[in-house]
């Protein structure tokens, strides 16, 4: 039986009984999502995630991406894993809220890309930086490099440009949104996005190790929601004492911190539903 994850409600009646021109994207529980730095724990969990869903032919997965990239290595081995399964007749359906550098180049390996129109698509030159023997560090950067262009080359061919526009384009960074996506070839439509009710009544925990120490982070289920629901058991909506005693501690404002943990996490995925 078709498993049919990614929920898609077309020609919603308005008042008047009319069809209207948009399309909803329902996102139901059994989303995956990739929220956080591209790095060998999203890899491991992303796997596990797949693994544990005894996928068949014709069978979809929806996957929802709030990232602003992280490491090619782990984009890879995650592209690895999801080509395996498109091999065997898996398609997936990607939707992205926000999606730079690795996670826009993931985005473009997916069956069926949608955004919605605030969504937020970015495109940059890799940054790597490399330590070692000095006689061994141009072997690095060639190996590297290998990477860096397979890279650039599948961009460029998902945005149909020659690959020295792409480069001359992403030189100062070129920013995507939601509602042009489809017209520069990012994206394959454009959405109304809701979460299934359900998504809200559970949430994913995440322990994130950043330069102040590790911290445990409560997210919705809902990928649309984008600040935490706590940060080390507090409410990160309430100016509570026990709040204020983190931030003190940490020496920042709220919503630095938060900024903080969306755009610079290096992040161990676990799940606590």
């Amino acid at each position: 039986m078709r498993k049919l994850l990614a929920s898609l409600v077309i020609g919603i009646l308005g008042l008047s009984g009319t069809a209207l021109a948009k399309d909803v994207l329902i996102i139901p529980q059994g989303v995956i999502s990739l929220r956080g730095v591209f790095d060998g724990s999203m890899q491991s969990q992303f796997i596990l995630d797949l693994g544990k869903r005894d996928l068949k032919e014709d069978d979809r997965i929806l996957i929802a991406i709030d990232s602003p990239g992280g490491s090619i290595d782990a984009m890879e081995a995650m592209l690895d894993v999801m080509h395996s399964y498109q091999e065997v007749g898996v398609e997936f359906d990607c939707f992205a809220v926000f999606a730079a550098s690795a996670a826009s180049a993931f985005l473009g390996h997916c069956d069926n890309r949608f955004v919605a129109p605030s969504s937020i698509l970015m495109y940059h030159p890799a940054t790597f930086g490399v330590r070692g023997e000095a006689h061994k560090i141009q072997a690095m950067v060639n190996f590297t490099m290998k990477s860096v262009t397979k890279l650039e080359v599948f961009n460029a061919k998902t945005l149909r440009m020659p690959l020295s526009e792409y480069r001359a384009q992403v030189r100062d960074e070129l920013w995507i949104s939601g509602d042009e996506a489809v017209g520069k070839h990012a994206a394959d439509k454009v959405l109304s996005v809701l979460c299934a009710p359900e998504l809200f009544k559970s949430s994913i925990g995440q322990k994130i190790d950043t330069k102040f120490g590790q911290v445990h982070v409560e997210w919705s289920a809902c990928p649309l929601v984008p600040y935490p629901l706590s940060v080390n058991g507090t409410s990160a909506f309430v100016d509570s004492p026990k709040t204020k005693l983190l931030l003190n501690s940490l020496n920042m404002k709220p919503q630095d911190f938060l900024s903080y943990l969306k755009a610079n996490q290096e992040s161990v995925w676990t799940l606590d539903r």
